[in-house]
Order: structure tokens, then sequence, then C-alpha cells
């Protein structure tokens, strides 16, 4: 079974530059847009994926309903990758609710269908993939009605039946802290009000980390195994 959690935050708080230090030969990347990776030699490392060769690792794609099926791909044929990374999924909904389809659409159940193919994206099928592989979602935040600034959804839907934070174990929310007139690139790693996070105990170093991706994942498998790094707490 495949593991995945969330990172969100604002944009430019670090999120996509935290995947300079992954190894982009374990490291497939889906994305929505076609912007440019914010970290030196991500153009020469990040290539289009060519499904014929199996070379190249980033799939872009502006249709939410694809995802499922490239992740079931990659855990499937590709079993060098090591994580999956799904960029910018509130562009995703973006995609969907201002397409023409959608805006065409005056039946409500345009947004069952919207929550149906959020849910099939991110939770469904989980247990078949591959026990070695991390899929991590990236994500924009919002400010919602219960005073958290969490992951930024389409509606009341999303909120209110699919509730997508509390399918997650892990979730860091980026932050940039100035120190000294220096601007430090920070996960949060547990909540603080208003910002929404959530880790077991020990399996971070602190409340605020080193925007690495690479150490992250390594901390998660190393928990997972049981050698946790940091000291474990528990209150009774």
């Amino acid at each position: 079974m495949a593991k995945s959690f969330l990172l969100m935050g604002e944009p430019s708080t670090g999120k996509s530059t935290s995947l300079r230090t992954l190894d982009y030969k374990e490291t497939f990347i889906i994305t929505p847009n076609v912007k440019d990776f914010p970290f030196p030699g991500a153009e020469v490392n990040y290539t289009n994926y060519d499904s014929k060769t199996g070379k190249g690792n980033v799939y872009r794609t502006e249709e939410l309903d694809n995802i499922s099926a490239i992740i079931k791909h990659v855990s499937s044929k590709l079993p060098h990758v090591k994580q999956i990374v799904l960029e910018d999924f509130s562009h995703y909904l973006t995609h969907r609710v201002l397409g023409p389809d959608f805006a065409g659409d005056t039946g409500y159940n345009k947004w069952n269908r919207l929550g149906a193919s959020v849910q099939a994206a991110l939770f469904t099928g989980l247990d078949k993939l591959r026990d070695d592989l991390i899929i991590l979602i990236i994500h924009h935040t919002d400010l919602h009605e219960d005073g958290k600034v969490k992951e930024q959804t389409a509606g009341k839907l999303m909120d209110n039946l699919i509730k997508v934070s509390s399918w997650y174990t892990v979730i860091l929310h980026s932050h940039i802290k100035l120190e000294k007139d220096v601007r430090r690139y920070v996960f949060q790693t547990n909540e603080v009000a208003p910002f929404l996070a959530k880790s077991p105990p020990g399996m971070f170093a602190d409340m605020y980390i080193s925007n690495n991706m690479q150490k992250v994942l390594d901390d998660m498998r190393l928990y997972r195994a049981g050698k946790p790094q940091y000291p474990v707490h528990f209150i009774d």
C-alpha cells in the first residue's frame, strides 16, 4: 500500500522549491501546468514522460480524471520511481470549474462529479499501489469558516463531505520566516493556529523544519520502519 501526504501553503513559500533535493531518477511529477520548476537543473533532469520509451519523469495534464490512471501506471510500470509528486492540485480544481463543460452545466450533479473525481485522484486505490511508493500532494491554501488556514477547495462539498485534510496522517504547511533579515523557507509539522499541519510524534525534528523534501521523505520512511530519528513523546 502506497502512502500519501499533503504539503500546503501560499504561493512562493517554498513548496515546489523543496523538490530540489529529491533524486530525479526516483521521482515522477504530475502537473497541471507548464511553468518551470524553480531550482537549478530542473529543465535537464525533469523531462516530459514518453510512455512508449519509458523515458522522462513529468506528466502534464489539465484533466483531474487522468491522475488516478497515471499513478497506477507509474506504480506498475516504473519500479524505479519511489515518490510521485502531484503538483498544484488546486489548479486541477480551477481547470475543472472554469472549463466550458462545467460552466455550461446548470445542474447540481456537476459538484457531485467533481467530488468523485477528487476522491478518485487522491484517495482511491492506494492499497493496490507499491508499498515503497510515497505520493506527495502539493496544494494551495485558503482561510476557512472555522478560522483555520488549510487546503483550498472548490466549494462546500469538499469542505463538508470529503474533508480532504482528514484523510492524511501527515500534513506539512510551508512558511517563510525572516531571521536576521534572511528569508528561511520552512515546513510547519504540527498545528499552530490558524495554520493546519499534523504529523505523528517523533517523525520530524521540530515544529519547523527545513524545506528539504528528501530529508522529509527519509524521516517518514525511517519512522514507518520503526526507526524514528527523534524522541517520541505521546501524551497520556
